[in-house]
């Protein structure tokens, strides 16, 4: 009951749009107390339709479903939660105005409008911002060693304004990135860029 209040208050700004369906069953799944396994996994009913999972993950804009669950292989296996999790994500971009692209696989060209158009205006302190040289050398790294630099991109699609911007660095000695700057343009925002 505690669970649907809370999302019945998140999305009450969804009201005007299409109502939120009903809860038709839920379980609740404490993985502290358990003392044989600490975790908690879905499982399918015997007798349970074949679709059942896929239905799970059916989009009901703007909530897109994924994890485990709701995949049709995979289930119970954090390999179904990522797949079903990069599928929402890409139906998500599908369904925005705009088109995200990594400078770092194509269009480095880009990369001198977005220094000067999004990052320095939102990064106006000096030193604050990597410069664009190091930038430049950061997108083509790619030994294995070095840290590689992604600007991801978001440009309107039809209009091929700049929108926002995020620069990470993924480091492979270590498998694991660090977030340097997320902007968004005053004019695309409240838009779902970031």
């Amino acid at each position: 009951a505690e669970a649907t209040s809370q999302l019945a208050r998140m999305f009450s700004c969804l009201a005007d749009e299409e109502p939120l369906p009903a809860l038709v069953e839920s379980e609740v799944v404490r993985w502290p107390q358990d003392p044989w396994a600490r975790m908690g996994y879905s499982f399918q009913r015997a007798g349970a339709p074949p679709d059942a999972r896929l239905r799970l993950r059916a989009p009901t804009w703007p909530l897109l479903w994924a994890g485990e669950a709701s995949h049709p292989t995979r289930s119970a296996l954090v390999s179904g939660a990522l797949e079903t999790g990069e599928c929402a994500a890409r139906a998500a971009i599908a369904r925005l105005d705009y088109a995200i692209v990594d400078l770092r696989a194509s269009e480095r060209g880009l990369l001198d409008d977005v220094h000067a158009k999004l990052l320095q205006t939102h990064f106006p302190v000096r030193g604050e911002l990597d410069e664009l040289e190091d930038m430049r050398r950061g997108l083509g790294n790619g030994d294995g060693r070095e840290p590689e630099l992604h600007v991801l991109v978001a440009r309107h699609r039809s209009k091929g304004a700049l929108a926002g911007c995020a620069c990470y660095e993924y480091y492979p000695t270590g498998d694991f990135a660090l977030l340097s700057y997320v902007c968004v343009d005053s004019n695309h925002r409240g838009q779902g860029i970031t």
